[in-house]
């Protein structure tokens, strides 16, 4: 009923205006890149909506003033189908030329952008030795790390010419470390996200907490370990040389784990390490946050050496004890301009056919 009552008021329109609706016409606009309806992303782990194009293009309708060249908009009509992507145009000649030109200029490909990450742990002494808590200043674009100014720590390490992979040369430079017993590598995540949408990634565990309420119990997961959250914005180099492209990168880091002795009510209590940073890189350059400390308890033995391990009285000459370590998580963060890559079709079946054929005959 209502769809009629609406039709028939669209007719009463047409009718007072039967200039307009002489020039009414209709369009089939399929979009590429953009997205027709709204849509949620993450952003600072929380969803936000993004207002689709029919929307945006309401809102700009519903502002215009009256020298504007899409009036009268009384017959300009938008129609969505969201499954195939589509916007269906209904309004003058004029009109639907301009509304498709200006999505024509909209309508653009977005930017992707490579988050590479390297998630290197080493304990306390080490990374103070390592001087690479806070700086990262060691990197340089030759792919050489300097250790610090302890003797025992330094060394050059050369990885390959100035076009290698920033990212492969920290790796290169980590798994050396780690095979000195400097540290270990806990995770190397690697994602592709478009300009301006949050990338995640976790390196850790999940714990599933049972809450039992009145009538019903249900299943939380507690995440631990590393968490990371990238959100990169592309600074194009205005002379169009994308090799000096910068990106902005809006950078929050978490390390959690559980504290084995400490809970409440049968839920483990969590220490967590956070830090959040805004920074302009130049694409392909590493960007370090340090200052992520993990603490750790052990059980201990001290004692008077070899009078401790005597049978029977050796108990006598030692002790046991909760000993604390505290281990530090270096984030390595290296942020890659992506260009379109030329997507080449399938050759045809029957053309893989035909050189078979020849030679059977």
């Amino acid at each position: 009923m209502e769809l009629i009552e609406e039709l028939i008021r669209h007719l009463d329109q047409y009718e007072d205006s039967s200039e307009i609706e002489s020039d009414q016409t209709f369009h089939r606009l399929e979009l590429r890149y953009l997205h027709v309806g709204s849509r949620n992303i993450s952003r600072n782990g929380r969803l936000v909506e993004i207002p689709g194009v029919k929307s945006r293009l309401l809102e700009m309708i519903e502002t215009m003033d009256e020298s504007d060249p899409l009036l009268p908009v009384r017959f300009l009509k938008i129609l969505e189908d969201e499954e195939r992507n589509v916007l269906i145009l209904q309004g003058s000649r004029k009109q639907l030329l301009l509304l498709q030109r200006l999505i024509e200029l909209w309508d653009r490909p977005v930017p992707q952008i490579k988050i590479e990450a390297h998630i290197f742990e080493t304990n306390e002494s080490d990374a103070l030795k390592l001087g690479l808590e806070f700086s990262g200043r060691g990197l340089a674009d030759g792919g050489m790390l300097s250790a610090g100014s302890g003797e025992s720590y330094a060394f050059d390490i050369t990885l390959g010419p100035q076009d290698t992979s920033q990212g492969m040369r920290i790796e290169a430079t980590l798994r050396f470390l780690q095979s000195k017993g400097r540290g270990r590598v806990l995770s190397r995540p690697l994602v592709v996200t478009a300009n301006n949408i949050e990338a995640e990634m976790n390196s850790g565990s999940v714990i599933n907490i049972r809450l039992t309420g009145e009538k019903t119990a249900s299943l939380q997961e507690i995440k631990t370990g590393v968490t990371l959250r990238v959100t990169p914005r592309l600074i194009p180099n205005p002379g169009d040389n994308r090799s000096q492209d910068e990106i902005l990168l809006n950078v929050y880091a978490e390390t959690s784990i559980p504290m084995a002795e400490s809970n409440i009510d049968g839920i483990p209590q969590i220490n967590s390490q956070r830090a959040r940073s805004e920074v302009i890189v130049r694409q392909g350059q590493p960007f370090l946050i340090g200052g992520l400390i993990k603490e750790r308890e052990s059980m201990s033995q001290f004692g008077v050496p070899l009078l401790k391990d005597l049978p029977l009285i050796g108990w006598l000459f030692r002790s046991e004890g909760n000993a604390s370590q505290f281990d530090h998580v270096l984030v390595f963060i290296t942020p890659t301009r992506l260009d379109p890559v030329l997507t080449h079709k399938l050759p045809d079946l029957n053309m893989l056919q035909k050189p078979l054929k020849s030679s059977t005959e």
